[in-house]
């Protein structure tokens, strides 16, 4: 999967933020700052954004409680 399609499936921006961002050098996977968007990593990657660790999520349940009437 791409860095910038996997930064922007977990909430760390819109894909046009994390490009820019990872331009910027914000990003880093294995410990080595990546400049390129379309670099490709996978599940077994160890992925930093702006030094905090992101962790694939490929589903996310949510449940609501909605009270009758």
């Amino acid at each position: 999967m791409r860095l910038d399609k996997y930064l922007t499936e977990m909430g760390m921006g819109s894909r046009s933020e994390v490009k820019l961002g990872i331009r910027k050098g914000f990003a880093k996977v294995n410990e080595k700052t990546v400049t390129r968007p379309e670099f490709k990593v996978s599940d077994k990657d160890s992925v930093l954004w702006k030094g905090t660790p992101v962790t694939y999520v490929e589903y996310e349940y949510i449940m609501l409680n909605k009270p009758a009437g």
